[in-house]
Order: C-alpha cells, then structure tokens, then sequence
C-alpha cells in the first residue's frame, strides 16, 4: 500500500467550508442570532414542517434564556424524533422533551445547504450558546 499519493477524484468531503453566517454572539433565542433569520417561536407540538425539508432549528422552555437544543436535518422528522425521546422515560433526554406541549420551536430553513454544512453551522452555533451563556444547551449531548 502506498500513502501520500494522489486520491480518488474529489468527493463531498472536498468542498468548502461553510462560514458562520454572522457574529456568533448575542441572544440565543433572538430573531437573527449566528446571522440566521430565524423562523418565530411557535409551541413545537404544533409546528407544521415537510418532514424532508433540511435546516436549522432550535428548541426552548418559552421564556428560557438557555436553549433546550440545537439540531440540523430534516426538521420535521427530527421535532418528531425528540417528542419520541420525550414519551420513552429510559432515554437520556426524556426529561427534556417529556412535554413536548411546553416547547418552543424555532428554524431556519437551508435547502442549499450540504449535509456538511449543516453540520458545522450547527456546531458554531453550539460553540456561541457555549461562550454566551457559559453551557451547552440542556438536552445537547445527552442522547
């Protein structure tokens, strides 16, 4: 096996980057927070989204300055995931999403965005909540 030689033809993993969109500072639960214009917060049991349409989204107790969490995907299928999490009282973030009816739910929605892409946009808007607010949001990294 030889190492160090030229590869495959580019693939997915040899695109560029995506840049955060804007300051990565400010309210978390804000209109415009990371540069994203973010979708009103509405009660997620309530929220409406084709289930195969990717994005951002985030999630919250009304009125909480903390977020309860930060995904990427298909933001349909993953609100629904959580409310899954929520009615099985052995998973991990049970607690955080056991109501799913006291959740807020707010998006922005990306369909140019890679799967990559998501994926580091979701993380810089982690590392913000982090530095913002001193702590990940609650149900982050419990699953």
């Amino acid at each position: 096996m030889v190492r160090g030689g030229p590869g495959a033809p580019p693939d997915a993993s040899h695109v560029s980057g995506a840049a955060p969109t804007g300051p990565l500072t400010g309210d978390p639960s804000g209109p415009a927070w990371g540069g994203h214009v973010w979708s009103s917060w509405t009660p997620a049991r309530a929220t409406r989204i084709t289930t195969g349409t990717s994005g951002l989204y985030r999630i919250r107790r009304p009125g909480a300055a903390r977020l309860s969490y930060i995904g990427q995907g298909r933001v349909g299928s993953r609100v629904l995931a959580h409310a899954a999490k929520g009615a099985d009282p052995t998973h991990r973030q049970s607690a955080a999403f056991v109501d799913p009816s006291r959740l807020e739910l707010s998006f922005v929605l990306g369909v140019l965005w890679s799967p990559r892409h998501l994926l580091e946009l979701e993380n810089d808007l982690i590392a913000a909540h982090v530095l913002i607010l001193g702590a990940v949001p609650e149900a982050q990294f419990l699953g």
